[in-house]
């Protein structure tokens, strides 16, 4: 006894030693003098303790040294707490306190070795309000409470919480509830440790007095705790058996009284398991919910507050979702929402958009659950709500290159999720036609949101250079184009919704059968031209997307492929219906399959593009009589399907690249050969024959055959190459160039010519021309881009230069000219700006004869000779009509001009149009050809 009596004084005195020495070694303050030697015991406890209270300035000063000193406190305490003095107690407490808000300190304690000193402080609490151990522990927990990364570990204990809990609610006031309330904005509580603790929240809720100080932050502390166990989906099953959706409902009941950050906290805890709910809620209890989450949600537009109203949407979306909400039985309930969306559109959207992501997503997410239900619960008003639908998605969908500044540039990826679902759910709306109608909004509102965003990138730059020129152009026509078609969406939707009548005195006529039939009449004619103004708004963003990747990914990211699909099935469907209808599915397909094409290279989206919901219309397309619409099928197909191979490289068909016979196996074959990273090798193409037309030519109609008549469309025909020269040497792998030219001035910009021949070079390189022999088949101008091409890649500057541009040009076996230029024309001469009084692009200059030209024929023929590469040239031989059919005729290339001095040289019956166009496969100029592919490629 005696000897365990000394052992807890020895601690004892240990403990009072430790504040002390705590109060001497760590204090900022003037240090006192040592103790003298002849002081006494008492004395030396009296001075320790007094120092302590400064000590907590000093504890802050040495972390490994406060860790060690705490943890020798916290062994005396948990030893011999139960004699521990209450005046020792108290210092050590406050020791403690200085400690507390260290987070290694705080991990310190709550570890399987240290935890019991938190129990010991959380025992103090039911000590009397005077004792000094209870005031010591209060003030340690609060400043726990106080640092987020402390309390995150301290109420990461879950069975701690309902301790504090109880504290506060037995108490009116104390430090801990006031911490408590500040860690609830920081913090989400873990699971509830038991049932119990849920039903004892639940009742504070509804039994706590809301006027009073201390039930505003009990009531704050409660509303916190819900809404932290609705977002753990281990606890909704608790929370909803407990009647947690009710008692949430009556608290959002009381009115004015409840602070405007509890009911936020409610209504995210209702949403949370309203989200979850496995089955619909009934009538009334429904009901019960309704009537707050409305009155909540006027309470928020009245006070603009974004974040309550955000729950409260959140929250209606889910009702609707779950289909709680039932129109015939609610239809007071169903009407206040319409009249709360109505308050919503005129209080946020008079001037600016909503500032707040949480906002746009929610009502996003109500538009979606509203469309979802169809007709059966009509509160949305499409009018409205569908356009500023579309510009939330394409503000958070927009690259951040695109953000101007100061603009919302941070949207968060919940309100583009958001409203993608809910434009998809709009778009398969049970209505058919209203879903093809908000697909075109979709694609006119995308077209004024990118020329926008161009024409701001437009006004960063100079006027006059070509880029910006064409860019300029290409947005005007967008505009015009996207006009157009908003005109005919809203036409199409008011004959769709009210039924045109006839004319007055049309009803004497006696047929029953009339007013319907002209009410379709009209449907149909405005069905027709909406589907021609979005057939010119797909091609002009077909012009604005083609070489622009980041644009590209914009028009991804916001839901094109789903608009396209939804287009594409309506085309199906009235290619399906004959008639008038096959000629306006037709003008649309080449539009759509471009489109396609163009965003078939992002690897993100090849999957989808290859998927069943287009491949099956694609291989249709592929088979198509337009040889436009051909091509474009078959390079969608192909880049779906090609992936980057082991050097990072992808095989990619773009635009401006055509295959001249789709379908062939050899495309397929190659394709897979990249992918294997073979670098196009054991794929039986045999070599790469690349077609390229002339000024103001074309991919297909330069390669027509001459027994075609002119007047026909350009591409409803099939070519040359592909009905002659593909079945004689089916190993030949068939590409035509594309690129656009302009004459004269008024046409508009126009890229130089050096710049349209290093863009035809990128391209021809990304389709994999170069890996195997190639040979060139020129027109006119293209005769001469092709020169500069084997300029621009001889070049041997190898960073400047890429090496599978310079692969082009070492491969390249072999030329023919079709009435080339090579010496210059007199189309571009002086004379012809005279006698028609317009000026000519800057693109034409190269036909003029003059020291580029002969520079360029020089060096390509000491290319020639020294790769011994093949030339075979044609001349006409016959003057062409200028300007149409008119009486005005000249010879544009004459013999001595199309000659280049080397290689073969033949002369054909033809004017300048058609000397490219073989009369048959024994016309003498084709066979020729023919003859002169098979001898380059076996010499």
């Amino acid at each position: 006894m005696l000897s365990s009596a000394r052992s807890r004084l020895g601690r004892l005195s240990l403990a009072s030693a430790l504040a002390a020495t705590a109060g001497y070694g760590w204090s900022s303050s003037v240090r006192e003098d040592a103790v003298a030697p002849h002081e006494g015991e008492a004395e030396a406890r009296r001075r320790a303790v007094a120092s302590t209270s400064s000590a907590s300035t000093s504890l802050h000063e040495d972390g490994e040294s406060l860790l060690v000193l705490a943890r020798a406190v916290k062994n005396i305490i948990v030893d011999v707490s139960g004699s521990l003095g209450s005046s020792v107690s108290g210092r050590v407490a406050q020791v403690l306190t200085a400690l507390s808000s260290r987070p290694a300190l705080v991990d310190a304690m709550l570890s399987s070795n240290d935890e019991q000193l938190v129990r010991w402080l959380l025992d103090q609490l039911d000590k009397p309000a005077e004792c000094a151990e209870r005031r010591g522990a209060e003030v340690v927990l609060a400043q726990m409470l106080a640092a987020p990364s402390s309390a995150r570990l301290l109420l990461s204990h879950s069975d701690l919480f309902p301790c504090l809990l109880d504290h506060v609610v037995r108490n009116e006031f104390s430090d801990i509830s006031g911490a408590l309330k500040v860690a609830s904005g920081a913090i989400v509580l873990g699971s509830p440790s038991s049932p119990q603790v849920v039903r004892s929240v639940l009742d504070v809720l509804l039994e706590s007095q809301v006027g009073k100080h201390q039930g505003s932050s009990l009531s704050h502390i409660c509303c916190w705790a819900l809404s932290c166990w609705a977002k753990q989906e281990d606890s909704r099953p608790t929370l909803l058996g407990l009647g947690a959706l009710g008692a949430i409902s009556e608290v959002l009941g009381r009115g004015p009284s409840l602070e405007d950050e509890d009911r936020a906290l409610l209504l995210g805890a209702a949403f949370d398991l309203l989200s979850h709910q496995t089955g619909r809620l009934g009538e009334d209890e429904t009901k019960n919910l309704l009537t707050p989450i409305i009155h909540n949600g006027a309470h928020a537009v009245a006070n603009l507050d974004e974040d309550l109203l955000a729950c409260a949407i959140n929250c209606l979306a889910s009702l609707l979702e779950t289909g709680a909400i039932l129109g015939d039985e609610m239809a007071k309930e169903v009407d206040s929402i319409a009249l709360l969306l109505k308050l919503v559109s005129k209080t946020f959207f008079i001037e600016a958009d909503l500032c707040k992501d949480s906002l746009r997503a929610a009502l996003a997410r109500f538009l979606r659950a509203s469309a979802s239900r169809g007709g059966e619960v009509r509160v949305v008003d499409e009018e409205i709500w569908i356009p500023r639908l579309m510009s939330w998605l394409f503000c958070s969908s927009k690259p951040r290159k695109f953000v101007k500044h100061g603009e919302r540039g941070d949207s968060s990826d919940r309100v583009r999720l958001s409203s993608l679902e809910a434009v998809a759910a709009l778009m398969g709306a049970s209505d058919e036609g209203f879903g093809v109608r908000v697909a075109r909004e979709w694609l006119a509102h995308f077209g004024l949101a990118l020329c926008e965003h161009h024409e701001r990138e437009a006004a960063k730059y100079e006027r006059g250079g070509a880029t910006i020129g064409m860019l300029e152009e290409r947005v005007r026509e967008a505009r015009d184009a996207v006009a157009e078609l908003l005109s005919a969406c809203r036409n199409a939707t008011i004959t769709a919704v009210h039924p045109p009548k006839l004319p007055k005195g049309v009803e004497e006529v006696n047929n029953a059968n009339l007013p319907e039939a002209y009410a379709a009449a009209a449907a149909r004619v405005d069905e027709a031209m909406a589907v021609i103004a979005a057939a010119k708004v797909m091609s002009a963003l077909g012009d604005l997307l083609s070489d622009d990747r980041a644009s590209q990914e914009w028009f991804l990211k916001s839901g094109a492929l789903g608009m396209l699909h939804k287009i594409t099935s309506a085309q199906q469907q009235a290619g399906e219906a004959g008639g008038d209808a096959v000629q306006l599915s037709t003008g649309t397909d080449g539009a759509l399959s471009r489109l396609l094409a163009i965003l078939s290279v992002h690897g993100r989206y090849k999957e989808e593009i290859g998927s069943s919901t287009y491949e099956g219309w694609l291989q249709r397309l592929s088979g198509s009589a337009n040889c436009r619409i051909r091509s474009n099928a078959e390079r969608a197909l192909l880049n779906s399907r090609s992936k980057p191979s082991g050097s990072g490289k992808c095989l990619e068909v773009r635009d401006g690249v055509h295959l001249l016979v789709p379908g062939a196996e050899h495309h397929l074959r190659l394709v897979e050969s990249c992918n294997s990273d073979l670098v196009g090798k054991e794929c039986g193409i045999e070599a790469d024959i690349v077609f390229v037309h002339g000024l103001n030519g074309g991919p297909f109609s330069s390669w027509r055959p001459g027994t075609e008549k002119k007047a026909k469309a350009e591409g409803k025909q099939s070519v040359w190459p592909q009905l002659w020269l593909a079945k004689t040497n089916p190993n030949l792998r068939l590409l035509s160039l594309e690129y656009k030219t302009k004459v004269f001035d008024y046409e508009g910009a126009q890229h130089s010519f050096r710049e349209l021949t290093s863009e035809m070079l990128k391209k021809l390189s990304a389709a994999g021309v170069g890996q195997r022999p190639v040979i060139f088949v020129t027109h006119s101008m293209g005769g001469l881009m092709v020169k500069e091409m084997m300029m621009q890649g001889a070049e041997k500057d190898d960073e400047m230069t890429d090496k599978s541009i310079q692969d082009i040009v070492k491969n390249t076996k072999g030329v023919v000219f079709y009435s080339t230029p090579h010496h210059g024309s007199w189309l571009a001469s002086a004379s012809w700006n005279l006698l028609y009084i317009r000026g000519l692009k800057d693109i034409v200059d190269v036909l003029r004869p003059g020291p580029y030209l002969e520079e360029l024929n020089e060096f390509f023929k000491t290319f020639c000779k020294a790769q011994h590469v093949p030339v075979l040239s044609f001349s006409e031989s016959t003057q062409t009509h200028l300007m149409g059919p008119s009486i005005v005729k000249a010879e544009i290339v004459p013999a001595e001009s199309a000659y280049p001095g080397f290689g073969e040289f033949h002369m054909v019956e033809s004017d300048h149009i058609g000397v490219c166009k073989p009369l048959s496969n024994e016309d003498p100029s084709y066979l020729k050809v023919e003859r002169f592919i098979k001898t380059a490629l076996n010499p």
